[in-house]
């Protein structure tokens, strides 16, 4: 990316207005506090420079995306139906942004977000094309659909990459150092995948792994996130719903491990047994099976690479125990 041209971008900084704490903003803060950003902490503030024409850009920092924040921003384009409206969000928060950006019945409400934190000259080239864009509805949704697929998903399975998977879990558990948030680790692999994929070639192997994976996503709940690692390793990251009040979180909390992520992985263990897969013949129901190993924040596991250590552990644990089954550090296997 180019050099910025701090001199000729002078009016594009002062017609900048960002919301919130932009301490986050960007992984090179102290580079970038030379440039003349209009900064806000009050929402009504905002409003009223949106409303007298003192801004073209209001950037929300977003730590909480929610019913507020869309709110917030559909006052926002009323006050002025030509201004850009972006977002700049951590990466656990993206799906949420991602469903704002591509809009309702009413289209999107967003024009642009960026995952923070960014570095400024990603940050001031998306600002350069919001304000270099003609039309008010900036961006085709199914464009952004599009993006999104390629930079956070797997090409085979449709599951989030490996990327993804990491960096979202670093992510979530800086936000759970702060909170009463749980965080439960699954890994996973198919028993004896590379026998299928000699005995019966590489594009069955490939039509497993996709049903096994279209399998797990529809036994999980919608906002956990599910991955695929590599070859035939995948990846759960069960947390607590996002819109919970901070008070339920904290009665939940009690519990190192909600019973519920039992229940979904091995739901998903046993699921897999009983589907019938057409690439393996007619004995091709009931002989596919999973190996999984659980580990849990913070009693595993304080960091990406702890807590894929522990689940790594107990995956082979699983393993040793005679496969097909889902065994957590320091408690009986699921049978």
């Amino acid at each position: 990316m180019p050099k910025i041209d701090i001199q000729n971008t002078q009016q594009l900084f002062r017609s900048t207005l960002i919301l919130g704490n932009p301490d986050t903003l960007f992984s090179d803060w102290h580079a970038a506090k030379e440039f003349p950003f209009q900064y806000s902490q009050s929402f009504i503030d905002t409003l009223t420079a949106v409303s007298q024409d003192k801004c073209k850009i209001v950037c929300f920092m977003a730590q909480e995306i929610d019913s507020n924040l869309r709110q917030a921003v559909r006052a926002i384009k009323a006050a002025h139906p030509h201004i850009a409206v972006t977002i700049v969000t951590p990466m656990y928060q993206e799906p949420f942004v991602l469903e704002m950006l591509c809009g309702s019945n009413n289209g999107p409400c967003v024009d642009d977000y960026i995952v923070s934190p960014a570095g400024h000259e990603e940050f001031i080239a998306m600002l350069t094309k919001l304000t270099t864009l003609e039309k008010p509805e900036i961006f085709e949704p199914q464009s952004f659909e599009q993006l999104a697929r390629l930079a956070t998903e797997d090409d085979l399975t449709g599951l989030k990459n490996r990327r993804y998977v990491r960096e979202f879990l670093r992510q979530i558990l800086d936000q759970a150092h702060a909170s009463s948030l749980r965080i439960t680790l699954l890994m996973f692999d198919i028993d004896n995948f590379k026998h299928y994929n000699d005995v019966y070639g590489h594009l069955a192997g490939d039509e497993i792994l996709k049903e096994a994976a279209a399998l797990m996503r529809r036994c999980c709940r919608k906002h956990d996130v599910v991955g695929r690692i590599g070859g035939d390793e995948f990846t759960v990251i069960f947390w607590d719903n996002p819109t919970e009040s901070a008070d339920d979180r904290r009665r939940k909390a009690q519990a190192d491990h909600p019973s519920e992520i039992y229940f979904i992985a091995d739901r998903f263990r046993r699921e897999l047994n009983s589907t019938q897969f057409p690439q393996l013949g007619p004995e091709g129901k009931g002989i596919l099976t999973i190996s999984g190993g659980l580990a849990g924040y913070p009693q595993d596991g304080a960091s990406v690479e702890e807590l894929f250590a522990s689940a790594d552990r107990a995956l082979l644990e699983a393993k040793r125990l005679g496969k097909n089954r889902i065994y957590l550090i320091g408690e009986p296997a699921i049978d």
